[in-house]
């Protein structure tokens, strides 16, 4: 029997989607580290900036990679995904599929979202 070396975490979407999380695979982190570089060269190292809304973009096209090879239909139907998905679940899926925290350096103290510092 096999042993894992890295956590796998079954979440609920709010559309009541059930999806298996579990770290990605290098192709696919790569993916998912270079939209956080974009978004991070966009607030420019701010914490807050005007459009959080931006930053909620980036978030939703990380996640969206995260969860590309388990549920690609839900990742094409970008109204679906959206309506799928809250923050505190986008968050969780970073952190599992990309090791990336909410608090994290990576994101500069929760890349400017109200409430996420």
């Amino acid at each position: 029997m096999a042993t894992t070396v890295y956590e796998v975490l079954n979440l609920e979407l709010q559309d009541g989607t059930e999806v298996l999380v579990r770290p990605l695979d290098l192709k696919r982190l790569r993916k998912v580290m270079k939209v956080i570089e974009e978004m991070n060269a966009e607030t420019d190292g701010d914490a807050v900036n005007e459009d959080d809304g931006d930053n909620l973009t980036f978030l939703i096209r990380a996640t969206k990679i995260c969860l590309e090879k388990q549920l690609p239909e839900l990742v094409k139907d970008e109204d679906k995904f959206e309506e799928a998905l809250d923050v505190p679940t986008i968050w969780k899926i970073l952190e599992v599929s990309a090791g990336i925290s909410m608090g994290g350096p990576n994101l500069q103290g929760g890349a400017g979202l109200p409430g996420l510092t």
